[in-house]
């Protein structure tokens, strides 16, 4: 037992209702990558350490300011958001009015502005910028050792003054995130799976970084950090998912920003698996234009049921503003390409796009509904275009921007900035048009009884979630 005096670790990652309630809008949520790690090391090393992930299991404030004062931490750990920034900073100052806790602050790249949270009466002592997970480690072996809590506080304010990002070089030095039975229950991905069983779902990094630089891409929407891709071991990949199955999960999403940023990543980790002789199902986000047909095959082989595409567009002039394609591939052909491709071998898709794009016509939507369809993905999801802190487009509209508003900015909601030909309320009852089209043909409708009607019997609480997506169906 670690007998120091910061020895008892309390991490809570911060509720939000935008993010909760989006909008009437179905949706789940995976892990907090970056306090499960931090578990998982901190335990490793002998310190008592307790989770709350607020955000899936809501709790009022003046209740989770019971739970840590009965549990007494010495130190709190709280990630938060562009969307839970504010209930951080009350929840915060509620715990210094009844105790001298020391308490750090992580989160999402720029959500996380350490000089933003640490000034004359903040209540945080320490904000981490980047990857947090070793660097808390290292910052609770100083506040354990010749450091006191001022030369800690002064230590991490310089490195803010320098704006240095802490970035991992070496995943493999990161243990296996642990998980209990009632996490398994509380990060199910809720979309339908070509699988006849009820699901138990595993949340897996096997990259952190994003070498692309899309015009609407922030970290406020990524698991990772940087723009240099680092990669796992495929060997200790396959590791946790032996360890997940072990604890009864029985399909696996890998989370990564972009899962086929490395071919050869790729592939090591479907040789592992198919070396293992698993049975094992998964899931990942891809990009069109990154596939083979050679690659593909092998995915199919080492277990993979359904990938997700991000599309944004079906308009060229759109994709072009979004930089979504630096290789200048014909990008309605290539997803079609792909789509087709992956239904010929079985590998389900999700097609991802966006409305209300930066001088988007309401002509240009319809291109986007006409390629929805044309290229048949068994899901999609539409979200509005949103200006997010941290990409490429808050950098170029940031003073057409209320700063008041950036909390309340979610792609579910109705744009705060709406840079479109498209009026607002126009915007919303296309979307509601976009899901019609695409979820009301007959055709939709028999196929996806067909793949999926005894899926939905053994997994009633996934139908019952995109049963909400009625609501916005018959938006006028």
């Amino acid at each position: 037992m670690h007998r120091k005096e910061f020895n008892k670790i309390y991490l809570i990652r911060m509720g939000s209702a935008v993010l909760k309630e989006s909008g009437g809008h179905p949706r789940h949520f995976t892990p907090p990558f970056a306090l499960k790690y931090i578990q998982s090391l901190l335990i490793e090393e002998g310190y008592q350490v307790k989770l709350n992930d607020c955000l899936v299991r809501t709790s009022p404030l003046e209740r989770l300011l019971s739970d840590v004062l009965d549990w007494s931490p010495s130190l709190i750990v709280i990630h938060c958001s562009v969307h839970s920034k504010e209930a951080a900073f009350e929840f915060a100052s509620l715990v210094k009015k009844h105790s001298n806790i020391f308490i750090v602050v992580i989160g999402q790249g720029p959500t996380v502005n350490y000089l933003d949270y640490i000034f004359p009466g903040s209540p945080f002592d320490v904000g981490l910028l980047g990857e947090a997970e070793q660097e808390v480690a290292l910052l609770l072996k100083n506040l354990n050792g010749e450091k006191n809590k001022e030369e800690v506080r002064e230590f991490y304010y310089n490195m803010a003054l320098k704006n240095e990002m802490n970035l991992i070089s070496d995943l493999n030095t990161l243990p296996i995130p642990k998980y209990n039975s009632t996490e398994i229950q509380d990060y199910q991905f809720f979309y339908p799976i070509r699988l006849y069983k009820k699901l138990k779902w595993g949340h897996i990094l096997t990259t952190r970084g994003c070498c692309y630089r899309c015009f609407f891409c922030s970290q406020v929407t990524r698991e990772t950090y940087g723009d240099e891709v680092r990669l796992r071991n495929p060997a200790k990949v396959v590791d946790e998912i032996e360890y997940l199955i072990s604890i009864g999960v029985n399909i696996i999403s890998f989370d990564d920003d972009n899962f086929t940023t490395s071919k050869e990543h790729i592939e090591g980790i479907c040789y592992e698996i198919l070396k293992r002789n698993l049975d094992i199902q998964w899931i990942a986000h891809a990009r069109i234009d990154e596939l083979s047909v050679p690659l593909m095959d092998l995915m199919k082989r080492g277990g993979c049921v359904l990938l997700r595409f991000g599309i944004e567009s079906g308009s060229k002039r759109i994709v072009d503003i979004f930089k979504k394609n630096p290789r200048n591939l014909d990008w309605v052909n290539t997803s079609q390409r792909v789509f087709n491709y992956s239904r010929r071998i079985g590998i389900a898709t999700h097609a991802l796009f966006m409305v209300g794009n930066p001088t988007e016509t309401e002509d240009e939507i319809r291109d986007t509904i006409r390629l929805a369809k044309l290229l048949e993905p068994d899901f999609i999801q539409v979200h509005f275009f949103t200006i997010y802190p941290g990409s490429i487009a808050y950098e170029q509209f940031k003073d057409k921007i209320d700063k008041e508003n950036l909390s309340k900015m979610y792609h579910y909601y109705m744009p705060e900035l709406n840079l479109s030909n498209v009026d607002s309320h126009q915007l919303f009852r296309i979307r509601a048009n976009f899901y019609r089209e695409f979820f009301l043909r007959a055709t939709f409708f028999i196929k996806h009884f067909l793949n999926y009607g005894l899926f939905y019997l053994h997994n009633l609480d996934v139908g019952y979630k995109l049963s909400k997506l009625y609501k916005i169906l018959l938006y006028r």
